[in-house]
Parts: C-alpha cells; structure tokens; sequence
C-alpha cells in the first residue's frame, strides 16, 4: 500500500499552553470572520467566545489565589473546550478548502504533515441486532462499529435473502455515523417479521454489506 504526505491543519491540544491557545483561537477566530464563505464565518463567533471564556477563566485563576483548585479546574475545562471548538472549526474550513494549506494559514491556522495511506474500502458490518425503541414505531439497530465509517441501514419484510426487497430506511440523511441508530418505521412495518443489514461507507466506497439481522415483530 502507498503512503504519501497529506497536509492538515495542526489541532490544538488541551495539554497546550492555556495562553497560547487563547491568543491563537483569538487570531484565528477574527481571520475567519473575513471569509467569503458562510459556514467558515459561522465558526468564527463560536472559536472566538471560546477564546474569550477561556481567557476569563485565566484571569480568575491568577487572582482567585484561595480558589486556586477551583480555578483551575475550570481553567482546564475551557481550555479543552476552547481546543475542542478551535479543532471542530478546522475541520469545517478543511472540508471547505480542501487541499489548501496556503489558504489556512491566511486565517492563521499552523499547517502539519502527516502520512495518509491510500484509503480502502470498510470492512462488512458484524454483529448486527434490532431492539425495539423507546417510542412505539421506531427501532433501535445496533453493531460493531468501525473506525472512520458511516453507514447506512436497509430493512425488508419479505425473505432476507432477496436484496431487490430492501428499503433504504435511513434517508434523506443517508449516512450516520452512529453505531446504534434509531429508525422510524413504516406503517406497513410494524408488527411483521421483520429483517435488517447495514453497510459502512468511506471516502473510498461502500464495504460488503452486514449479514441480514432481526426476524421478529416490533410495534
């Protein structure tokens, strides 16, 4: 399998110098704000509270010496808070720019390399079951989960070995990233056998789907 080098934008740690991130959330945040497009303008405000809130926890921390744990509890809190916002943001401008380190670094994101090894197709969906959900109508479909996949889940109350019989159950979001997912079911689906299979989908395409799973009635 090859492996080339694929740029990213670096992410903040929550290990990180709490100053530092504050600054750096605070630079990127204002950058973002210039954008041209709205989804990345959208975590502007949001990267930007954070640095606030994360600076007012700093400020309470150096001068609430008696409160000093206190303090610093919250400190470590927004600081993972500001990082987990600062990340979420990366990863939008990301998927926004694809492939465009000279573009984040306009908005003051710091650029790292890591190495990607070709995508490959997710592996079949085990261990697949069905519970009936809380609210009458709807199921619960559970199974092993599978790093970086999502899914999407298929049910038939005719014979499960029939693949033309399934119906696609999980759109118009077609793909959940979930390992238990809640589906609705049709009207003319309740009280009957009925069987489901999940499939994992990655940006290299679609695995094998699951073996079918249920074979019972749900309300």
């Amino acid at each position: 399998m090859s492996k080339q080098l694929k740029q990213h934008i670096k992410k903040m740690s929550a290990k990180d110098n709490p100053e530092t991130n504050k600054t750096q959330s605070k630079k990127v945040g204002q950058n973002l704000a210039d954008s041209t497009n709205t989804d990345v303008v959208a975590q502007s405000a949001i990267v930007v509270s954070a640095s606030d809130n994360l600076d007012k926890a700093i400020v309470a921390d150096s001068k609430a010496h008696d409160l000093a744990v206190a303090a610093t509890a919250k400190k470590k809190a927004e600081n993972k808070n500001t990082a987990d916002l600062y990340n979420a943001a990366a990863v939008i401008v990301e998927q926004k720019f694809p492939d465009q380190p000279t573009l984040w670094k306009t908005y003051g994101y710091e650029v790292t390399s890591e190495v990607a090894e070709d995508a490959k197709e997710p592996p079949q969906v085990m261990h697949g079951s069905i519970s009936q959900g809380d609210h009458q109508g709807t199921v619960d479909i559970h199974f092993d989960s599978i790093t970086g996949a999502e899914y999407t889940v298929e049910i038939t109350k005719a014979d499960p070995s029939e693949a033309d019989k399934y119906i696609n159950v999980t759109m118009p979001d077609s793909i959940f990233t979930k390992s238990s997912i809640t589906i609705v079911l049709p009207v003319d689906y309740r009280d009957v056998n009925l069987w489901a299979k999940v499939t994992a989908h990655n940006t290299a395409g679609a695995g094998p789907a699951s073996a079918p799973f249920g074979g019972r009635k749900f309300e």
